[in-house]
């Protein structure tokens, strides 16, 4: 009996091992030594197969390890139907998704932050901004309190598909929840503003004042947006009275040094990058 507890431990660790490289095959091979030894499966080794195919992107073969455990008998727990959830949402099957997610609130599992997210970010790389809300919605209905990383989620489907009207809505909320906005957030937010038609300059100002006033350090994918938010001189100016750090400057004086025409940049030599003034009146003749 010790001995059969013995290779049962072995087996699922061999599995877990080839499961966290990504290596679906290698995994596959001792699952079949399992059976072949007549040890049974677990829950966990099956989760840890469709964990596998999760970060592979392997929907099909995610789909198979949860249907062939719930045939063995086995109950799916909140880690394995969100890992199923994660592999289809990565691969923007989103119907597939839903399905599960549903399927775990059918068995009776409490749906978890992580389900949820993945959910709300494959509605958003669909720019699908209403389903990325809906589901921002089904968190407080599942008594999840939306963090940082939903909301975030949420402002980059606004983002994509350049619905600047439900931005600063959503900014508000999250200020009355006590979620503290992070660079992706307004970076999301500011990006909304910079993709409409015509763009939302004011606006993306009054995000950039809170972003900047709030402390955070800008970061170069947060500064070039605000650049094609507002303009790179206003970007500039902005940055200089709410007292961006010398790093961020560094990034902003790169962007407008990369912003001149090619011809321009290669005459100045080995001088280096001209001053902020010269680079200024540049960018706005």
């Amino acid at each position: 009996m010790a001995e059969s507890l013995l290779h049962s431990s072995h087996r699922k660790a061999w599995i877990d091992a080839y499961a966290k490289r990504g290596d679906r095959n290698g995994a596959e091979r001792w699952l079949k030594q399992m059976d072949a030894a007549g040890i049974s499966p677990d829950t966990i080794t099956f989760t840890s197969l469709i964990k596998c195919c999760a970060k592979l992107g392997d929907v099909p073969g995610a789909t198979q390890f949860l249907v062939e455990m719930q045939r063995r008998g086995l109950d799916a727990d909140v880690v394995t139907y969100t890992a199923i959830i994660h592999a289809c949402a990565k691969k923007g099957a989103i119907e597939e998704a839903t399905a599960w997610l549903e399927q775990m609130q059918r068995s009776g599992q409490q749906v978890d932050y992580v389900a949820c997210t993945a959910l709300i970010n494959a509605y958003a790389k669909r720019s699908d901004a209403n389903g990325a809300l809906t589901w921002l919605r089904q968190m407080s209905v599942q008594t999840l309190q939306p963090n940082v990383v939903a909301y975030s989620a949420v402002l980059k489907a606004f983002a994509r598909s350049a619905q600047v009207d439900g931005v600063g809505p959503l900014l508000k909320e999250m200020q009355g929840l006590a979620v503290t906005p992070n660079l992706i957030t307004w970076t999301s937010a500011i990006e909304a503003c910079a993709k409409s038609q015509p763009r939302r300059r004011s606006q993306a100002e009054d995000f950039v004042r809170q972003a900047l006033g709030s402390g955070l350090e800008p970061d170069a994918k947060l500064i070039r947006t605000m650049m094609r938010a507002v303009g790179a001189p206003h970007c500039m100016t902005l940055c200089r009275e709410l007292g961006a750090g010398e790093a961020a400057m560094d990034v902003l004086a790169s962007a407008l040094e990369s912003s001149r025409p090619e011809d321009d940049r290669a005459s100045q030599g080995r001088k280096g990058l001209r001053t902020w003034p010269s680079l200024v009146s540049s960018l706005s003749a």
